[in-house]
């Protein structure tokens, strides 16, 4: 037999064809037709072709043995073979791989199988292939991780070899490391659609999530698990491709091309109802609740999360987190502060609102998570660590926008935040507490105050401590207090004091107090209780000035300030008194003394600083104005006077300190004291005698054991030395017995006097003697000690006494002690006529009243005396020379200062205390203009009597003088009766003369007359008039006294004398340049009628135009006129006065005037009534003045009132009394009405208008004249409630210079008037609002300070300026949103306000009109949202209650208004409403006109299908449901119209459609050849009908089924059962019974068909007929019409016809008529039916098909679809009879794609992907190569991307039209066939190859997705030489290791024990290149 023949010879060329040839001829000759199937099926043949060919004639046999009753062919055996024939095609493809897997080489094992080389074939395998069970053998390839050939099976055999029914074993055989791109396509293409059973779906299900969930911990990634449970999401519209998830799209065999029969497209419905998510109850399966479970959900999230914003974590990590942990966790990797910004907007924003969170909720809650320091320990080690977490919050507090959030976190960062803070951080709390509305502001600013409060503590060292603790408090402000060198630490003591209430401000006082004067700070302490501040020039170091109104009153007030110092006193006391006790332990004497000098230098500074308080106070409460010094800035407690404030200030007033009287004098005693004497004495020895006297007497006895004192006292030298200057000048006198015993006596004296003593009284003896001697400062210092101590009648006879001996001294000497002081200027007995007045003064102040006479005439002697002597060159002359040629002698002498005087009188009264504490403290000497006002020396009368007459007499001989001087004097004296009382006075000259020698006798005195007529004559002679009427005066009192014949004698020469000078006196005082009234009057008086009426005359011709001049003339006229009783010439003088005086004054005041007309006495006053405003103003508004002149000249008072009222408001200064001075006038004024016209006009109107106080004034003093003045009022109300205001807002210029323009009365404005300078102009214009203004515009002042927290205060402004209350709120809700945009910077304002913040100023509006129009204007101002929505709801609640406006149509009133805005509300709730779903497309559709009904009926149209899908949450009834409640729509029943009105809609069709289709198969959605507006409208009705009850909604479909009328077409009712099968489930069809429904369906399609053919035939006809008599004669009557073809191909299938040469010929006809879409569907379905498998043209068929659908491909201008190129390539692989059809056409389709030139990378992948989908055949591999060769470096990594899945790839690019613009598009595809088919592994290995043989490594070793593939694939065909030796080159040694390690795993054995260099090289040698 042929079969003995060996395989060898077999091979041979044509042997074997041969071979075959005679088995064929064998096999004819027998009859057994079973035998001979058998034969051919188990025969085994060495190549694949011959094979196939003893297979194809076995299926001719079989075709035969068909149509022959004898055979013995059974049909098993013919399956057989049609199975045989599928599975070889099936194995050749399997064999082809392996070979090409391996590179051409027999995989190990297999070297002694008999394999063809060519497509390694293997009989062996063959024949297991062909009796094993299909699923098995997937089973089996699955398990050796052959995915791709399990898949070739599987999409060849699951029709025919009922693998469906094994799928569940088969994917858990799927290996855990499969990639996911060999069999993710295959279970989403090829599996998941056509499993109908719920069982195996469950199934299915549960594997899907349990493989997620391995991929994804294998991977680490969540992209590939995502990929594999997105296999259980089948909702993509039928008919619709779906995407992938990789870019490209997929489409679905089970949804194109099946068979377009009545029964495949019922089948295909019930299928998609039950597995799709679409349907009502596909969603409930178990795949269903599987993607509900959530992990569907976490991995998108995932992904999204890696891929949009590089979020890495694993499916354990991400279970464990919340969504909020996530967001925050996208925050928390940003390690820069400054980059958090852009990943809120980038990444944290997007997620946050795709997960609808709450991201300003989200964002305060992680920034309180950062200040907590609760971030994650990732997030810790990469972020935070690296930056400061308020840099974090602050960065995200900038993105964030709603503002109650932000101050919540600002809140919680003021909590936490560290001290001292930032500057960043700090302008946040300040932006914040500056914020315009906050519910938490108050709570805001006590948290800043408490962070201010920490900040300072740390300032002070205290970085850490427990605010909450009270009882540690305390203990802080001794600790700040203490820092001296901080100025400012009393306001830091003040807030501790403020936080805790425990602590007292008076207690930090006290604190600050004591060490302030412990360190000698003195000045400071004073400053910081008067004022507050220790030093106004220092400045803190952190100021307080922030605006917020925050800093706390530091100051103590008046009653406050004295009880601290009092307190301060006491201590200062206690001290002093332990210093004292101090000194006595020598170790702590110099301790002890600084102790006692700063406490008392700080004891009386403190003193002196009470008392000046105090002094404020009492003027204060004696309601007095007070003067205060700038340094007391101390309050008194406002508020009305309580019992308790009255015994507060009774304490403060009380003047005793440290309980003692008079304390301040003490003190300063004390201080003195110590200061001069170096003595330290407590208050209360101080207070006591004893101690005094104690200290005084031992100072004493140095003193007078000079002066006389027997007992000498030794003075220890090594004694120490106290710093007191007293006790040195003591100490040194008596130790070098030095001459200046004054000196001695005066530090003894002054010691006297601090220690509170009168002076010594020093006995009487010891001073008379000394002036007996001529020892004058001896004499002089005990009489004035004496005089000091003992004021008593005998002290005054001792003073009068040595006054004599003093006087006689000089005398007797012949005036030489006048001598010596001219030439020992400026010593102690200069002046010695002074110290001897003196004497007679103190004499005249003590002595008896007995001897007052004597003693007053002494004096006037000696005053005499005195006078001459200054006139003489030894007195003031030589004084005043002395201090312009001796700059060392330019003081005078005190005596001689002293005893200056006017030649007039001279003033001898008490010394003061000053004075005799420093006896040598000297004057300046006498200017020289007052030298030529005033006699020489006669500095007093010069500063004090201006006015009086100042002689200018001649410098007289002091030698002459004072002898003449001193001889008047002494004859007066011893004239005088009385000096008999004064022991020794009359017998002094006879001891001076027994002693002496000089002199004269009593007996040689001359007559008192005679001395003083010479010494008269000699001062005449001198021109010192006025000093001869004292002499002459001096004299007739002598003479008088004397008596006798002598005396009468003399007594008319001195008369006659007397006139005469008289008369020169009154010469030269009319003359003089000031006259002297009183000494004119008196001369003139004085002197004979005539001759003094002659010397009158000659003064007043002397005056001139000197008004001043003849003033004083008049007024003497007047006095003398009175005297002489002459009233003519009285009259005549009082006319010149009143005129001259008032042109005198207005002179002196610069009052221009004209002389001629200025009329006295005239009826209106004339031109004087314009002088009394200048007058006032000149003379400060001296009213009495004013008013004098008024009236001088006849004008009313009432002007003058007037004026004075007017000018001063006006013009007062504020510290000025000037309201008590018009309060006290105006009721002077006679006409009120006037005076009422001015203080409203000239006087409120011209007010500044930011001087509340004035303006308050005036008002009230108005009202006061008239209480029913309206304007007052107002003015007094408004500006009661503007004083207790702060404005908010600047000034503007405009404002200013309105101001201004007020308070000038000029219309115009200057240049100068620039902002600045008006403001200084004003400067509590920054804090006060323009009265004026508001009262002139009240809104155009008040709109910029409206605001919520200045309602309360301004709102009583509404009864005073008659303003609308609504309007207070109206104006701050516009202030709300202008505030808002001026703080950001943009007018977008409405993010950071929210509706919440207007309504409660809104609901504060009474009127319910403005009330609507302020929310209609709110509600434009924010964008379309909530906010609006609110503000319009509020706006209908108030317009509902307005009264109705007009009838509507019932005839019924209607609120117009509230319809309006009703419809306004319904627009933006609807809008908002589309907004917030993202349906912003919809809002064209809006209209009200129409109740919404047309925005309804386009969103069911438009979004329906949207809805349907499950992984939209899209509730689109809902929607429906609230735009028709709205609109008063009943939705139920628009849904119910739409169902009706879209149930019976006409989907049109083209006429080519109609002609080729029948209706059954264009009604069907799931076939390709459907119509896409079918399918939209069923999916609407779906999601229409889902809205109701489904029992109701079966009801209603049915219904609408089985009416019976002609109006519903017979595929509107297919259309209402198609989706009656998606709504309702076969469990709740049951009862409507199901079976039956779906056969109803079926044969309405039917009917459909019928109806449009003409067939007359009714259902129940069709049904009961015999299908194969019935199509055989439709194939008799209507072969040649198409569609009759085609249903007769329906039928069959439907109703298993299989009548062969029917189908024979039916086809044909189709294939002809190139039917090929209806084809295309029916052709696999065919094959898969055994006895139709038996056609003997079927193989031409399927090839013919397939090759026209490829012609239309080719053809450019032929409209193709993707699904048809993808079911075309799918039938390719599908096809059993793959070696019969011409693959090599389709392999040429692509190539010419490729070759093309130009051809663009997408052409070329275009090309490989679909040479990838072919199966194997001839040319295809030369053509892949010569593509893959036309790829450069970088596209061929591109290309392997795109085969492999990484990314989608546009198709090639064509511009050629609209036809070749849409076959582009149909190109750009990636063909999903390839994804699922061995071949593109095929094309991946071309590139591989290429890759290798161009050396171009680089790009693909980059990669981390093909390096490890490529590498797999040279080492499995054996090239992997190249690549190591390009990585060696490359110096990647790590990696060439790694590659020959792999390569010995793969091809053993392997070299042991060898580095891995040395491996590197063994294979290099090995492997020679």
């Amino acid at each position: 037999m042929a079969l003995e023949m060996d395989n060898d010879e077999m091979r041979k060329d044509g042997a074997l064809d041969l071979f075959l040839d005679r088995i064929f001829a064998d096999l004819k000759d027998v009859e057994d037709d079973a035998f001979c199937l058998e034969f051919c099926l188990r025969t085994v043949m060495p190549t694949f072709k011959a094979t196939y060919r003893l297979l194809a004639f076995a299926r001719t046999l079989s075709q035969n043995a068909a149509g022959n009753t004898n055979t013995t062919a059974t049909p098993a055996i013919i399956d057989a073979v049609y199975q045989a024939i599928r599975r070889i095609g099936t194995y050749q493809l399997i064999a082809f791989e392996r070979l090409n897997a391996r590179g051409g080489q027999t995989a190990p094992g297999m070297q002694g199988e008999a394999i063809d080389a060519a497509d390694g074939f293997c009989a062996r395998e063959w024949q297991m292939l062909r009796m094993a069970n299909m699923a098995t053998q997937i089973r089996e390839l699955l398990r050796d991780g052959d995915l791709r050939l399990a898949v070739v099976i599987w999409k060849r055999h699951y029709l025919d070899e009922g693998l469906l029914s094994h799928i569940h074993d088969i994917v858990s055989d799927i290996p855990e490391h499969a990639s996911l791109d060999e069999f993710v396509p295959w279970l989403r293409m090829e599996v998941l659609p056509i499993v109908q059973q719920s069982a195996d779906r469950t199934k299915l299900a549960l594997w899907i999530d349990s493989r997620a969930r391995l991929v994804e911990a294998r991977e680490k990634r969540p992209q590939g698990a995502l990929e594999v449970v997105r296999l259980l999401d089948k909702v993509a519209l039928p008919g619709m491709s779906e995407p992938v998830g990789d870019g490209r799209v997929a489409t679905s065999d089970q949804q194109l091309f099946t068979p377009a029969t009545p029964a495949f497209y019922v089948k295909s419905a019930v299928l998609f109802a039950q597995t799709s998510g679409i349907s009502t109850f596909g969603f409930e399966s178990s795949s269903g609740k599987v993607w509900a479970n959530g992990l569907k959900k976490q991995l998108e999230d995932l992904v999204y999360l890696w891929d949009k914003h590089d979020f890495c974590a694993t499916l354990s990590d991400y279970s464990q987190l919340t969504l909020n942990d996530i967001a925050k966790n996208l925050l928390d990797r940003v390690a820069a502060p400054e980059l958090l910004g852009e990943a809120i907007e980038k990444h944290f924003a997007p997620y946050v609102t795709k997960n609808g969170l709450n991201l300003e909720e989200l964002l305060a809650e992680y920034c309180v998570d950062l200040m907590d320091g609760s971030v994650s320990a990732g997030a810790q080690k990469a972020a935070v660590n690296d930056s400061s977490w308020q840099a974090r919050v602050l960065a995200i507090l900038q993105c964030m926008e709603d503002l109650e959030t932000k101050v919540d976190v600002v809140m919680e960062l003021m909590k936490r935040t560290s001290v001292p803070w930032s500057e960043d951080v700090g302008d946040v709390f300040l932006e914040t507490l500056r914020y315009p509305s906050s519910r938490r502001k108050d709570e805001l600013r006590e948290q800043y105050r408490l962070l201010k409060l920490k900040r300072m503590l740390v300032m002070y060292g205290i970085p850490s401590f427990n605010i909450s603790d009270k009882t540690l408090a305390k203990a802080l402000l001794p600790r700040i207090l203490s820092r001296l060198e901080f100025p400012w630490a009393m306001k830091d003591a003040v807030q501790v004091v403020s936080a805790y209430h425990h602590l007292s401000k008076k207690e930090a006082y006290r604190l600050r107090l004591t060490n302030l004067l412990e360190a000698g700070l003195i000045d400071r302490a004073i400053s910081l209780l008067q004022t507050g501040c220790e030093d106004p020039a220092a400045d803190m170091p952190t100021a307080d000035d922030d605006g917020l109104g925050l800093e706390l009153d530091v100051h103590l007030d008046a009653i406050e300030q004295v009880g601290v110092g009092k307190e301060i006193l006491n201590y200062l006391e206690l001290v002093m008194q332990d210093a004292v006790e101090m000194q006595s332990i020598a170790s702590l004497c110099d301790e002890a003394k600084k102790t006692f000098s700063w406490a008392i230098k700080a004891a009386v500074a403190l003193c002196q600083a009470i008392v000046l308080i105090q002094d404020h106070l009492q003027g204060v409460q004696g309601g007095t104005n007070v003067p205060m010094s700038s340094s007391v800035g101390a309050s008194v407690p406002a508020g009305a006077p309580t019992f308790t404030h009255r015994a507060l200030l009774a304490s403060a007033l009380d003047p005793d300190f440290c309980g003692y009287e008079n304390a301040k004098d003490k003190l300063q005693s004390l201080c003195a004291l110590f200061e001069e004497f170096d003595v330290m004495m407590t208050l209360s020895d101080f207070a006591r005698e004893p101690p005094r006297r104690a200290v005084l007497a031992r100072f004493a006895k140095k003193v007078f054991k000079y002066v006389g004192n027997v007992a000498t006292a030794d003075l220890d030298s090594k004694r120490g030395r106290g710093k007191g200057k007293g006790k040195e000048r003591l100490e040194a006198a008596v130790k070098n017995e030095s001459t200046e015993g004054d000196s001695t006596h005066g530090a003894l004296y002054r010691l006297a006097a601090v220690l509170g003593f009168e002076r010594s009284r020093l006995r009487g003896l010891l001073a008379e003697e000394a002036a007996r001697n001529g020892d004058f400062p001896s004499a002089l210092a005990l009489c004035r000690e004496l005089f000091d101590k003992s004021p008593d009648g005998e002290t005054a006879r001792t003073l009068q006494r040595v006054a004599h001996l003093l006087t006689l001294f000089a005398a007797d000497n012949d005036g030489q002690v006048f001598r010596d002081a001219r030439a020992t200027k400026g010593s102690r007995s200069s002046r010695i006529t002074a110290r001897i007045a003196r004497l007679a003064a103190q004499a005249l102040c003590v002595c008896d009243e007995d001897a007052l006479e004597a003693a007053l005439d002494a004096f006037k002697n000696y005053e005499l005396l005195h006078t001459v002597f200054t006139q003489c060159d030894a007195g003031d002359y030589e004084a005043l020379v002395a201090r312009d040629s001796r700059s060392e002698s330019s003081k005078v002498p005190a005596d001689t200062a002293a005893a200056s005087g006017s030649s007039g009188s001279l003033s001898y009264a008490m010394p003061s205390a000053s004075t005799e504490r420093r006896p040598e403290v000297s004057e300046p000497v006498m200017a020289r203009d007052e030298m030529e006002l005033a006699n020489i020396g006669d500095r007093f009368s010069a500063t004090l009597f201006s006015e009086y007459f100042r002689e200018s007499s001649l410098v007289l001989s002091t030698q002459q003088a004072m002898r003449l001087a001193c001889a008047f004097v002494l004859d007066t004296t011893a004239a005088t009766p009385q000096n008999s009382a004064l022991p020794g006075l009359q017998g002094e000259s006879t001891t001076e003369v027994g002693t002496s020698g000089k002199g004269k006798h009593k007996s040689a005195r001359g007559h008192p007359g005679y001395s003083g007529r010479l010494l008269a004559e000699y001062l005449i002679a001198n021109k010192s008039l006025q000093t001869v009427l004292r002499v002459l005066q001096r004299a007739k009192e002598a003479v008088l006294r004397v008596g006798g014949t002598r005396e009468t004698a003399t007594w008319d020469s001195v008369i006659a004398f007397h006139f005469e000078t008289l008369g020169r006196l009154l010469t030269a005082v009319m003359n003089s340049r000031t006259i002297d009234q009183r000494l004119a009057v008196g001369c003139l008086v004085s002197l004979p009628l005539k001759q003094a009426f002659d010397a009158y005359k000659a003064g007043m011709s002397s005056t001139g135009q000197e008004y001043a001049r003849v003033l004083r003339i008049a007024g003497i006229g007047i006095a003398v006129a009175t005297a002489w009783k002459q009233r003519s010439f009285r009259i005549s003088c009082e006319d010149l006065a009143a005129n001259a005086k008032w042109w005198y004054q207005l002179r002196l005041l610069g009052i221009p005037f004209d002389k001629d007309t200025f009329k006295y006495r005239t009826e209106t006053g004339g031109n004087q009534r314009r002088i009394v405003p200048l007058l006032l103003a000149r003379t400060g508004f001296d009213i009495l003045t004013a008013l004098e002149f008024a009236r001088s000249y006849g004008i009313e008072d009432d002007f003058v009132i007037i004026e004075f009222v007017t000018g001063l408001v006006r013009t007062a200064d504020e510290d000025s009394e000037y309201q008590s001075r018009v309060a006290g006038i105006l009721d002077d004024a006679v006409n009120k009405e006037r005076l009422l016209t001015a203080l409203e006009g000239a006087c409120l109107k011209r007010i500044s208008s930011y001087d509340y106080e004035r303006i308050l004034f005036v008002s009230t003093q108005i009202l006061r004249l008239k209480p029913t003045s309206e304007a007052a009022r107002t003015a007094r109300e408004v500006v009661g409630v503007l004083s207790d205001y702060g404005r908010t807002t600047k000034p503007s210029l405009e404002e200013l210079q309105e101001a201004k323009r007020t308070l000038t009365g000029i219309s115009g404005v200057s240049e100068q008037d620039t902002l600045a300078a008006l403001l200084q102009e004003f400067p509590r214009s920054q804090q006060r609002l323009p009265f004026h203004a508001l009262a002139v515009d009240p809104w155009h002042v008040l709109h910029a300070e409206m605001a919520e927290d200045a309602i309360p205060r301004l709102r009583p402004l509404r009864k005073a300026l008659d303003l609308n209350l609504d309007q207070f709120y109206v104006v701050a809700i516009d202030n709300m949103f202008i505030s808002l945009a001026a703080a950001t910077g943009t007018p977008n304002t409405t993010s950071r306000l929210r509706f919440a913040d207007v309504k409660r100023l809104v609901s504060h509006i009474s009127d319910d009109t403005t009330a609507i129009d302020t929310l209609l204007g709110v509600a434009a101002r924010f964008p379309c949202g909530t906010d609006r929505v609110s503000a319009y709801r509020m706006a209908f609640a108030r317009a509902e209650r307005l009264k109705p406006q007009a009838p509507g149509p019932d005839g019924h009133p209607i609120k117009r208004r509230a319809v309006e805005i009703r419809e306004q509300l319904i627009l933006t709730e609807t809008e908002h409403q589309l907004r917030s779903l993202d349906m912003a497309d919809m809002q064209q559709h809006i209209a009200v006109h129409d109740k919404m009904t047309s925005l309804m009926h386009n969103l069911y149209w438009s979004k329906s299908e949207v809805a349907l899908d499950p992984r939209n949450d899209l509730d689109l009834h809902g929607v429906v449901n609230d735009i028709a409640k709205r609109n008063g729509v009943d939705a139920d029943g628009f849904r119910t119209y739409l169902i009706g009105k879209w149930l019976a809609a006409e989907v049109p069709i083209s006429e080519e459609e109609r002609e080729m289709y029948l209706p059954s198969m264009r009604v069907q959605i799931h076939n390709g050849v459907n119509s896409r507006d079918e399918v939209a409208i069923q999916m609407r009705l779906l999601y229409l009908l889902r809205a109701l009850p489904v029992a109701d909604g079966i009801h209603y479909l049915l219904n609408f089924v089985t009416q019976p009328t002609s109006k519903i077409f017979t595929l509107n009712r297919v259309r209402a059962l198609s989706v009656l099968f998606q709504l309702a489930s076969p469990k709740e069809l049951a009862k409507d019974g199901y079976e039956d429904i779906k056969n109803y369906m079926q044969m309405l399609l039917y009917l459909a068909d019928f109806e449009e053919l003409r067939i007359v035939i009714s259902l129940k006809e069709f049904e009961k007929c015999d299908k194969k008599a019935f199509v055989r004669s439709l194939w008799v009557n209507h072969k040649d019409e198409l569609k009759v073809v085609q249903l007769i191909c329906n039928i069959c299938l439907d109703y298993g016809v299989h009548d062969l040469s029917l189908w024979e010929s039916a086809l044909h006809r189709l294939l002809d008529k190139h039917v090929y879409r209806y084809l295309l569907g029916i052709l696999e379905h065919l094959t898969s039916v055994s006895r139709l498998a038996q056609l003997r043209t079927l193989p031409q068929i399927w090839d013919g098909v397939l090759l026209g659908c490829l012609t239309l491909l080719a053809d450019p201008q032929e409209p193709t679809t993707l699904a048809m190129q993808e079911r075309v390539l799918t039938l390719v692989q599908k096809c059993p009879f793959v070696t019969e059809i011409q693959v090599e056409r389709f392999v040429d389709h692509f190539a010419k794609a490729a070759l093309q030139t130009p051809a663009t990378f997408e052409d070329l992948l275009y090309a490989l992907r679909g040479m990838a989908a072919l199966p194997p055949a001839p040319g295809l591999a030369e053509a892949i190569e010569k593509t893959v060769s036309r790829l450069d470096s970088a596209e061929l990594i591109m290309a392997l991307d795109a085969m492999t899945g990484e990314h989608g790839v546009p198709g090639p690019h064509v511009e050629q039209g609209e036809q070749l613009q849409q076959q582009q598009q149909q190109r750009t595809c990636t063909f999903t066939a390839t994804d699922t088919w061995i071949g593109k592994t095929w094309v991946t290995r071309a590139i591989y190859d290429r890759i290798d043989a161009s050396g171009a490594y680089e790009h693909l070793l980059s990669t981390r997705t093909h390096h490890a593939a490529f590498v797999t694939h040279l080492i499995a065909c054996d090239r992997a030489e190249r690549l190591v030796r390009a990585l060696v080159a490359a110096q990647r040694i790590t990696g060439a290791a790694d590659v020959v390690k792999q390569y010995y795993e793969a091809h053993p054995p392997t070299p042991e024990d060898i580095a891995p260099a040395d491996l590197i090289q063994t294979f290099l040698d090995t492997h020679p290149a």
